[in-house]
């Protein structure tokens, strides 16, 4: 029997993250770009994203707490989906929620399901495992630039762009040219190490491990 499931995320940095994840800790291949090797199912996706919610074996949404508390995202996201998954979660643990049944509903808000903070803040936890050396070069550089450099002179840093600065920093070296996306994509920001060194990864990796054992067995 084919179950299709369905991974919200917020931007392309989450997809790259989450795709690698998925395909270096839990060993699923990343689709090769052509529809015609696509199932007729995900045919309908491309490009248009309203379906039938019946037809998803699961569906779940992994989403930034950026500046608010993950509870007051995963409110918002449980009250603009109740008409569509009445069952989706209202709130997380520490581990994230996931709610079996016909769909299974799953929520996980970065970095860590306690934390304000974003996807970039857990890049970092792996970047420092991964490249600690020119992660703290990258943070030498971003601290010459004061308070008021980031708010007054131009630069008009938002909340975590700090954390953003320090991987395309890093980035710059290792791929010099490309996008913080494509390191994540092609660089050692998750791996098999950082999993075990970062225990915001292993939480999300168990998240994602939980949510699709229950759909593919």
């Amino acid at each position: 029997m084919k179950r299709y499931v369905f991974i919200g995320v917020e931007g392309n940095h989450d997809q790259a993250f989450v795709s690698k994840v998925l395909c270096s800790l839990l060993g699923y291949s990343k689709f090769n770009g052509k529809e015609s090797d696509l199932d007729s199912f995900w045919r309908k996706l491309v490009p248009k994203y309203h379906i039938d919610p019946a037809d998803f074996s699961t569906f779940a949404i992994i989403a930034d707490a950026d500046k608010k508390t993950p509870q007051q995202v995963a409110k918002s996201y449980h009250d603009n989906l109740i008409e569509i998954f009445p069952n989706f979660p209202d709130n997380v643990t520490n581990c994230g929620s996931i709610i079996y049944g016909q769909p299974t509903l799953g929520l996980y808000i970065l970095p860590d399901n306690s934390h304000q903070g974003v996807l970039d803040t857990l890049i970092c936890e792996c970047g420092n495992i991964a490249y600690p050396e020119y992660m703290e070069r990258a943070r030498n550089y971003i601290n010459l630039f004061s308070e008021e450099d980031r708010k007054n002179k131009g630069l008009k840093w938002k909340p975590f762009d700090r954390e953003k600065a320090l991987i395309a920093t890093v980035t710059s070296v290792l791929e010099p040219g490309k996008t913080n996306q494509v390191s994540i994509s092609d660089n050692n920001w998750i791996s098999l190490e950082t999993e075990q060194a970062v225990p915001e990864l292993q939480n999300l990796k168990n998240f994602l491990r939980d949510l699709l054992n229950q759909t593919l067995v």
